[in-house]
């Protein structure tokens, strides 16, 4: 049985996965921390649509209209839900991630919002898909 190196908890990654002659860029790191920090971002991002429905910050959320009220309660619950998802970097919390962004923005595009911002979200969207793909293959080239 191999002995764990000490630093390997900082690196994020073991040394025997890939071998000590491996060359090259891990994919599947930078996918991992790039799943974390969008967990991040959007776990804050749903907290945040909580604390605006419970009125921490100023609107009251009765007097909103009813779409604006389900798109309010809608992000805060499926935001939360892709945080920790994104967090865990297990697939359904990709596949709720994208689904939620997708909703949301439909929401924000019906409510009069700019097709610029909507097309923003894709960024990200298209980032995690790419880095997907570059895990993919770089896992089916070491085969």
């Amino acid at each position: 049985m191999r002995q764990p190196r000490s630093d390997e908890a900082i690196r994020l990654s073991a040394a025997g996965k890939r071998g000590a002659s491996a060359r090259g860029v891990d994919w599947g790191l930078i996918r991992a921390i790039f799943m974390r920090v969008l967990g991040l971002v959007w776990l804050v991002k749903g907290l945040y649509g909580g604390a605006l429905i419970i009125g921490l910050f100023g609107y009251r959320f009765d007097n909103l209209e009813a779409t604006a009220q389900a798109s309010a309660a809608f992000s805060a619950i499926g935001d939360c839900i892709a945080g920790v998802g994104l967090w865990l970097t297990v697939s359904w919390g990709a596949v709720t991630w994208i689904a939620v962004v997708l909703i949301e923005t439909a929401f924000a595009l019906s409510e009069g919002a700019a097709m610029s911002s909507a097309l923003v979200v894709l960024g990200p969207i298209l980032a995690y898909l790419l880095l997907s793909l570059l895990n993919s293959r770089q896992a089916y080239e070491q085969i």
